[in-house]
């Protein structure tokens, strides 16, 4: 159970600390708990609750009326606005942490978003569009790039946490993919959810990790047995050809299946060679990973 003071309820709701006291001794409203030394603290269902509140009120509706509400319809009332206001405000949260360098704080966000939506939720809906908007900064000078390589590891290392302690049996061991980034592609992260989502769905996996050289899948290949070979690619490979690198990786792994997905490839995907599967969207991946 998380303990927060009032200050982490202002910043994870963007609600300030003096209105969530006048909210408290008028309307009632989520008081807390108390510590034996009298400090007070707010749990993981009070922040839920402050979450429901914070994302009604700036939809509109009157604190006055959301005190009278259960919690059941508070819920129900939320649920039809949350993602606009609520993971608008997850991303900004980390876009200060990051440009703070605030270490304590990005993780403590990172664990909290987990926990209220799920790991594939919060990859999907907080954690690549934070990156996205980070990119942006830094493409504007409004970031450095220090701080978005001080991002994307923190988020490298939750998502890694996430995938060991993922507990599914394997339910086809006849199928075994392995997961690399080509040499020149080191960004990670995409790769860590296909690991997690492939996990979560039974499949055997073999994590290979970024810019992995041919000769080294090729020696895999040749000593242990796979049946699918699966990357990403967010840039151009420093400008190698992209169909020459999969005719390659054909003849190195023989009779395996070569899956690849991400926007490097978009512009060649209509020419890729005979038996390379393109993953066009995020939703033809998350399907890929849930089939048998």
């Amino acid at each position: 159970m998380n303990h927060f003071t009032i200050s982490d309820i202002e910043n994870l709701t963007g609600i300030k600390a003096h209105t969530l006291r006048i909210w408290e001794h008028r309307y009632g409203v989520c008081n807390g708990k108390r510590k034996d030394s009298g400090h007070r603290y707010y749990d993981d269902e009070d922040l839920k609750k402050m979450l429901r509140l914070s994302i009604l009120y700036k939809n509109g509706f009157k604190i006055s009326k959301l005190a009278g509400l259960s919690d059941l319809e508070l819920r129900k009332l939320a649920s039809v606005y949350d993602k606009g206001c609520f993971h608008e405000n997850y991303i900004e949260q980390l876009m200060l942490a990051a440009q703070a360098f605030d270490f304590e704080h990005f993780e403590k966000l990172l664990r909290i978003y987990i926990e209220q939506l799920g790991f594939e939720k919060s990859v999907i809906e907080v954690f690549y569009p934070f990156l996205e908007k980070m990119g942006m900064y830094w493409l504007t000078d409004k970031a450095m790039p220090a701080q978005e390589h001080f991002s994307s590891n923190l988020i490298q290392k939750s998502m890694m946490v996430a995938i060991d302690e993922l507990h599914v049996p394997v339910l086809r061991a006849d199928k075994k993919i392995l997961l690399f980034t080509p040499k020149g592609e080191a960004h990670e992260i995409p790769l860590l959810f296909m690991q997690y989502l492939f996990k979560q769905h039974g499949k055997a996996t073999v994590y290979m990790g970024a810019e992995v050289e041919l000769s080294s899948i090729e020696f895999y290949c040749r000593h242990k047995k796979v049946t699918h070979l699966y990357f990403h690619l967010i840039t151009h490979l420093n400008n190698i050809d992209l169909k020459t690198y999969l005719a390659e990786l054909s003849d190195k792994a023989p009779g395996t299946k070569i899956i690849v997905s991400g926007p490097a490839l978009k512009d060649v995907a209509e020419q890729l060679p005979h038996g390379i599967k393109y993953l066009r969207s995020l939703q033809e991946l998350l399907t890929f990973a849930k089939a048998n």
